[in-house]
C-alpha cells in the first residue's frame, strides 16, 4: 500500500487560492469585479492570488460564495 504524504495548511491554501484564481479567469471576471463583490479592494485580491497574504476562513468563504465556485480541498 502506497502512502500519500499529508498536505500542510500552507499548502493546502495554495491549492484553494489556485483554483479561485482559475475560476475567475474562466469566467472572465476582473480582479476589480472580484473585489466589488467581496466588498475589498482590488490590491487585497492581487495579494491574495499572488499568495502574498493568505485568507481568512471567512474570506474564503466569501470569495467562493462571489464566485459562485464549488471546489473541493483535498488533504492528502
Amino acid at each position: 500500500m502506497q502512502s500519500h504524504p499529508v498536505k500542510t495548511v500552507n499548502d493546502i491554501w495554495t491549492d484553494a487560492v489556485d483554483n479561485l484564481r482559475a475560476i475567475r479567469k474562466e469566467r472572465g471576471i476582473s480582479q476589480e469585479e472580484l473585489a466589488f463583490l467581496m466588498g475589498c479592494e482590488p490590491s487585497f485580491i492581487h495579494k491574495l492570488e499572488r499568495q502574498k497574504r493568505f485568507p481568512s476562513h471567512h474570506l474564503l468563504v466569501s470569495w467562493i460564495h462571489a464566485l459562485e465556485a464549488k471546489i473541493e480541498i483535498k488533504t492528502k
